[in-house]
């Protein structure tokens, strides 16, 4: 079978493009309509009208190399369109019908779905994250929770940032990073610099009870989307779901919520600032703002429970905000070149949090 080609380069991926429509046509039949979409993440969007059934979107999980583990994904994807994930009055999932093995390309998958026109994702914007959006947010991370695993899914384990964050805590120089940004080295750098705090607080993680629920794994705001003209919000992407923290899901959110927010406000107050004062002003009342939308966030899951947060609950919120915050650094350094300043400030605040150095902020 033929590799994929890498997507950096034009040429092949128009070759592979025009290989991937005949590979749909195999796989899916014939259809009326071939559109190509923006190259976004991981792989290619193409959207294809079934005479059958309609309109489909096609997500392409591609296998870019002998570490790329895409059929990991592509099975986080057919486990999301198995099970019965629960719905609010305000957010529902959006999962594939179905998911297909490439008949060309050797380690290629693609996961088919329900065609929305006219989407736009949710962003940290003061006048989008309205506070019944973020309780909305909040109730249905917890009922996501609930989503009973389909059989023979029960040991798959959803993909967790704080892991993750060990993980580079603990590596060294190898082939895994070789490729990488210098703005990924640089995070890498810093993340191992804190390993000794790292371990100390995943250990202090470790030690509250923690039972293991459904979890979508990589749930922030990006992977929500609005379709024009729908009363529903629908949460997209499940390449990473299945079983994970009770709190893993509603952390991760929430921090992206946080650190989007931080970023966002500091961007619009600190265009051309250069006076230190101003500057710390600045950061602090973001991070006053970013907390209360986060206490929202919290508040919604509550409401859902009907039960508060023990005191290790709490504790174990604030450590897996604050790492993330660590974590996201390297997310960013992977996409560029030197990391900046506000990125830095933001991994800081974040392992303030961690460490318990701002208190009762959420």
């Amino acid at each position: 079978m033929a590799v994929s080609p890498l997507e950096d380069n034009r040429s092949e991926a128009r070759n592979w493009t025009t290989a991937t429509r005949r590979d749909l046509k195999v796989t899916l039949g014939e259809f009326s309509n071939f559109e190509v979409g923006d190259f976004t993440g991981r792989g290619e969007y193409f959207v294809v009208e079934l005479k059958e059934s309609g309109k489909k979107f096609i997500k392409t999980i591609l296998r870019k190399d002998f570490l790329d583990d895409s059929s990991r994904r592509a099975e986080g994807e057919l486990l999301a369109s198995m099970a019965e994930i629960p719905s609010t009055s305000r957010i529902a999932p959006l999962t594939p019908t179905q998911v297909l093995q490439s008949t060309q390309f050797s380690g290629d998958f693609y996961a088919v779905s329900t065609f929305k026109e006219h989407t736009r994702n949710l962003y940290a914007d003061r006048k989008l994250l309205d506070p019944g959006l973020l309780m909305d947010l909040g109730e249905f991370t917890y009922r996501l929770g609930s989503t009973a695993v389909p059989r023979n899914f029960e040991t798959r384990r959803a993909s967790d940032s704080i892991l993750s964050l060990l993980h580079l805590s603990e590596s060294r120089a190898s082939a895994e990073w070789s490729q990488s940004s210098r703005g990924a080295h640089q995070a890498i750098s810093i993340v191992q610099s804190e390993s000794p705090k790292i371990k100390a607080l995943i250990e202090e993680l470790n030690s509250f009870p923690d039972p293991p629920v459904f979890s979508h794994g990589d749930l922030k705001l990006a992977q929500f989307i609005e379709p024009l003209g729908e009363d529903k919000i629908l949460l997209c992407d499940w390449e990473e779901c299945g079983v994970s923290s009770h709190l893993a899901d509603l952390c991760f959110l929430c921090s992206d919520v946080f650190y989007s927010q931080v970023r966002s406000q500091t961007d619009d107050d600190m265009a051309g600032e250069s006076d230190p004062a101003l500057i710390q002003e600045s950061y602090d009342s973001a991070v006053a703002n970013a907390s209360t939308q986060v206490s929202r966030v919290l508040t919604g899951y509550l409401n859902a429970r009907r039960k508060p947060f023990s005191d290790g609950e709490r504790r174990a919120i604030e450590i897996r905000i604050g790492l993330s915050g660590l974590y996201r650094l390297f997310t960013v350094g992977v996409k560029g070149s030197d990391l900046r300043p506000r990125e830095l400030a933001l991994a800081s605040i974040g392992m303030q949090i961690a460490l318990g150095d701002i208190p009762e902020l959420f």
